[in-house]
């Protein structure tokens, strides 16, 4: 075969102007993005603060009874398994998310728009892996935490 056999045709599409729709939501995906890293921080601090208050259930449940430890955690195998798995899911999360909003120093390359944008797109990748990480490490903890009380539930 030949190149020009080869090659496939490029289609040529009529030029319009964009429609008042298209418009609106170019703009707001123009906001979006000019408010995602700020977005990303304020996921992160609401994560860490959800994180906190399962914390704060999970050793609530530790320090119920008048004397320590309570009797469900005597002797009761699984429920200390569960216990320390939740709370390393939780510690695990909370660390993400801290990462996440970590501050860092970050290269302004003031004449250079295609450095800036490389080192802008770094930022945001950053950050959504770390949060996606302590989201996922969150929602492990709480689904050992819900295990948890089903034990001591059904033991008590």
């Amino acid at each position: 075969m030949s190149d020009q056999q080869q090659q496939q045709p490029i289609p040529i599409y009529e030029a319009h102007e964009p429609s008042e729709a298209s418009k609106r939501i170019t703009a707001i995906f123009d906001e979006m993005a000019g408010k995602q890293l700020d977005n990303l921080n304020d996921a992160a601090k609401s994560l860490i603060e959800r994180i906190s208050t399962f914390l704060a259930v999970l050793f609530g449940l530790s320090i119920l009874s008048s004397n320590f430890p309570p009797y469900y955690l005597k002797g009761n195998t699984p429920v200390k398994y569960l216990f320390f798995a939740a709370l390393a899911g939780y510690m695990l999360a909370i660390g993400a998310a801290l990462w996440a909003t970590q501050v860092r120093f970050y290269h302004r390359y003031t004449y250079n728009a295609t450095r800036s944008q490389a080192e802008l797109a770094q930022m945001i990748r950053q950050k959504v892996s770390w949060l996606r990480l302590a989201n996922l490490l969150f929602a492990l903890g709480t689904v050992l935490l819900a295990a948890l009380l089903l034990v001591i539930v059904w033991n008590v």
